[in-house]
């Protein structure tokens, strides 16, 4: 499914550059970082939005996780889904 999304410049130009220093393309980048925020197991109610540089440092987070591991980020996340799905059920 297509977006649009509306991104202040600098924050457009980080999340780019990052996403050419892992390697990979923005859009696996966003992708990554939403999935790493939904799949986040502490929920807090009423939390307030969460800011650029919040998303920033959980994509960094996740980026570290996967360089560690030496597998695909698409591996990490599809495991670390498996993994929430396991404890749903």
């Amino acid at each position: 499914m297509r977006t649009t999304i509306d991104l202040p410049p600098e924050l457009y130009r980080r999340a780019k550059a990052e996403a050419a220093l892992r390697g990979i393309k923005f859009r696996d980048l966003v992708l990554a970082g939403l999935t790493y925020e939904l799949n986040r197991t502490e929920k807090v109610p009423d939390q307030p939005a969460l800011r650029a540089e919040q998303f920033l440092a959980s994509l960094e987070q996740l980026g570290s996780k996967i360089r560690k591991k030496g597998i695909s980020p698409l591996r990490v996340l599809m495991a670390q889904r498996d993994a929430n799905s396991g404890e749903a059920k």
